[in-house]
């Protein structure tokens, strides 16, 4: 039954999503999911945050959310050593299959002190 509630969740995102011009490029807004896909205001999401980012903020927001996962990543990529970066890459796309955007905020604070501890200045 959770698989089943997953593809509804995904089913109504889309079309939600792209129901109307304006919606498609600026979102429902932050936290409109259950309010849309359950008709309750309870805390509810589609179970993917690039789903989630795109709903509720469009992609105007998917756009920006994309950008900053680049460039952090690409950041890492050239201060971090091999395993260590490829261990980041693992925890980051787990944080993206099954959390929400609340849910991942501890996930990218880690992130964010490791980036801090790694960014030094060669002289």
């Amino acid at each position: 039954s959770s698989a089943i509630t997953r593809i509804e969740f995904v089913e109504s995102s889309f079309h939600h999503i792209f129901k109307n011009p304006f919606v498609f490029i600026f979102g429902n807004g932050v936290g409109s999911f259950g309010i849309l896909a359950l008709n309750e205001d309870i805390r509810a999401y589609p179970h993917n945050i690039i789903l989630e980012v795109l709903f509720e903020f469009g992609v105007v927001g998917l756009l920006i959310f994309s950008t900053w996962i680049i460039f952090s990543m690409q950041f890492v990529r050239s201060k971090s050593r091999y395993v260590a970066m490829w261990v980041l890459l693992y925890l980051f796309m787990n944080l993206l299959k099954s959390s929400s955007l609340i849910d991942i905020r501890l996930g990218f604070f880690v992130f964010a002190l490791y980036v801090l501890g790694n960014n030094t200045v060669d002289d």
